[in-house]
């Protein structure tokens, strides 16, 4: 315990009752291994909450780890043979084979425990998370519908899907008419309520004026000029 004689508590502390607001409102009340004394918490109170803190942060990370093993050896067990692992940065997840080189290692939790341990212990807990693989069929795989590419080494049987980034061959993205640029020509145009409008040979931009409705090719360079009643308005 910290010696207390000598000591004048603060003018805003005058009694332990006040202690204890300071110490709730600080996230450590009387219950709590923090409290202290009019003064605040002891340092050893405080050196065991941080190891406290820490203990439970990697039982935390350990069950993230360990936990999704029984799910990884029932899809085994049942004969699944596609493994679907998600990638850092939001990229476009992979799926691999449970054969695979890459992904066979991932199938064992304890294994990825004990290696992402070591991490911990060489480098604190800045390492983030390994992956959880997802153990599948082909037909939960395509059900999914999430965004996927073949891994280039074992290469299964199964289509890529990218549904964000550029447009390939047989990809499918939403846009806006306003929106609609020359890039656009050549595509297949699907009109809001789904009919399929065919190939877009040009784009063209619509303006209505007092005397009429003009349609423009996209690249034309047009002239606009000030109405006079608005020049006189801002020189006002």
């Amino acid at each position: 315990m910290v010696p207390t004689s000598g000591l004048t508590p603060a003018s805003d502390t005058p009694d332990v009752s006040q202690s204890r607001i300071y110490e709730t409102s600080m996230g450590y009340g009387a219950h709590s291994p923090l409290a202290g004394n009019v003064y605040g918490p002891t340092p050893e109170a405080v050196e065991q909450a941080l190891a406290d803190a820490e203990e439970r942060e990697l039982a935390r990370m350990r069950a993230a780890v360990l936990d999704p093993q029984a799910a990884i050896d029932a899809a085994l067990a049942q004969g699944k043979t596609l493994v679907l692992m998600d990638r850092d940065g939001g990229k476009v997840p992979v799926v691999h084979t449970t054969k695979c080189h890459h992904a066979r290692p991932q199938l064992d939790r304890g294994a990825v425990w004990d290696q992402y341990r070591a991490q911990l212990e060489s480098w604190g807990y800045a390492v983030p998370l390994p992956p959880t693989p997802l153990v599948l069929d082909r037909a939960e795989l395509e059900s999914s519908g999430r965004s996927l590419r073949r891994c280039k080494v074992c290469a299964p049987d199964v289509p890529e899907r990218r549904r964000r980034g550029r447009f390939g061959s047989e990809e499918t993205r939403t846009v806006k008419g306003r929106s609609m640029q020359a890039h656009h020509v050549g595509m297949r145009l699907t009109l809001p309520d789904g009919r399929d409008a065919g190939t877009i040979e040009q784009i063209m931009l619509t303006v209505t004026t007092d005397s009429g409705t003009y349609s423009v090719p996209l690249d034309d360079v047009l002239t606009v000029t000030k109405a006079l009643d608005q020049a006189k308005a801002g020189d006002q």
